[in-house]
């Protein structure tokens, strides 16, 4: 209730500012902000859809080739733009539903990895950060990507914590199944990092096996299913034209169907084009992949930016969409975000023995990884790390409940001695 609440304050507030227009340069009339400036097309399309919906062209709805949050979304102003209009007070209600399935879904998985106090924390600092809890008042589809890849993380931390039963296979397959097809209608291009993340929880689950000597029928049954899912779903994303850049050398043709290192050239040079004059926060923009030697070289500088970016020498100078103000907010939340990840360590440290720590490192390294080597635009990158990012302080939330159970049992400690009677006096 008490997070519920604050959402709905928080998306009053940002709508507030828009319509009375006390910072223009940053919020429509809308509620809609710079930094998730794709709203407006995603409103556009929610409108075009709803009009379907309130004319009684469902067949047209369903025949529609847009992402599923623009349908979902759709269904939501159908009911509520009568009442109060295409702004983000009409998405509230579903943002709303989104937000709240994230806490859920970030405190039920630290509850299987570090236990309920450590899950207590974590939600509540997910919950409260400010960039996430502002991204989640916008029509942008970045929280229902979380919720897939966070739902689809707990069935792998069951699946090598837990020893399933045909109920707990069903439902375990059931919710993978349903983040499988929310990842793949909302944001096909994270299908490698589906892909990569499933081969490592086989990996895992395989490891559990030779060690327990025991054959977790059930446990496989439902990975099979997974993997299953990974080799049936279709790749219905659109193929680039085939592109010419002109490096240092020759020039180079990507092949309109490239293999998989071409495929991560490709997404990268994508990136580029969209992000050219558009963005004022671009790293490395000037790089793009031609060979597997390309992309292998980079992978060091990959994984610095996904997990620092933006770099201190960003956050003090004014951002092309969120202005001075929002790059000083960035740099106090990366600031907090190197903490994190340094507890996150701590952790994994700890906590090495553990099957399921390894796949949060997996995960998350895989994750921050992939947009390191694709996503050039810094605010970008941002959108699409809090997945991961949510893994991270699972992670950090560990050893900051420990400590705090460190401190508050000092005292008590203190008082026990002081308790003790003394030795008697020589006097006596």
């Amino acid at each position: 209730m008490a997070a519920a609440i604050l959402h709905v304050l928080v998306t009053v507030s940002v709508f507030s500012v828009g319509r009375f227009g006390l910072v223009p340069s940053q919020f429509d009339r809308d509620g809609i902000g710079e930094f998730a400036r794709d709203g407006n097309l995603f409103k556009g399309q929610a409108n075009s859809l709803a009009d379907f919906l309130t004319e009684g062209q469902v067949g047209s709805w369903v025949r529609n080739n847009t992402t599923l949050h623009v349908k979902v979304l759709s269904l939501d102003f159908a009911v509520m733009r009568p009442l109060v209009g295409s702004n983000i007070l009409a998405a509230e209600p579903l943002n709303l539903f989104y937000y709240l399935a994230m806490l859920l879904l970030c405190f039920s998985l630290a509850r299987v990895i570090a236990g309920r106090t450590t899950a207590w924390l974590a939600a509540a600092i997910v919950g409260v950060w400010p960039s996430l809890l502002l991204h989640t008042t916008q029509f942008v589809r970045d929280p229902l990507i979380i919720i897939a890849i966070l739902a689809l993380v707990l069935v792998l931390a069951q699946l090598l914590k837990q020893t399933y039963s045909w109920r707990s296979a069903a439902t375990g397959g059931v919710i993978g199944t349903l983040a499988y097809f929310v990842i793949w209608r909302a944001r096909q291009d994270m299908w490698p990092v589906v892909n990569a993340v499933i081969v490592l929880a086989v990996m895992l689950l395989l490891i559990r096996i030779l060690r327990e000597r025991k054959l977790l029928v059930w446990n496989v049954a439902v990975i099979a299913l997974l993997c299953v899912l990974t080799i049936a779903i279709p790749r219905t994303r659109e193929n680039p034209t085939p592109v010419v850049a002109v490096n240092s050398g020759p020039a180079v043709r990507r092949d309109s169907e490239p293999r998989f290192w071409g495929v991560i050239g490709v997404t990268r040079h994508l990136f580029i084009i969209e992000g050219r004059n558009k963005s004022g926060s671009m790293i490395d923009a000037e790089v793009e992949f031609f060979r597997l030697a390309d992309v292998t070289k980079y992978i060091p500088r990959a994984l610095e930016i996904g997990y620092l970016a933006p770099f201190p020498t960003m956050w003090f100078t004014p951002g092309y969409k969120v202005g001075l103000i929002g790059r000083l907010v960035g740099g106090v939340e990366m600031s907090l975000t190197y903490i994190i990840e340094a507890l996150a360590c701590v952790f994994i440290w700890r906590r090495r023995r553990h099957l399921d720590t390894w796949l949060m490192f997996l995960v998350t390294t895989t994750g921050v990884l992939a947009l390191g080597m694709v996503v050039v635009n810094v605010g970008t990158l941002y959108r699409m790390r809090y997945s991961f990012w949510i893994l991270m302080v699972i992670m950090a939330a560990g050893p900051l409940t420990s400590l705090g159970r460190r401190e508050k049992s000092r005292p008590e400690a203190n008082a026990g001695f002081a308790s003790v009677p003394s030795e008697r006096p020589l006097s006596a």
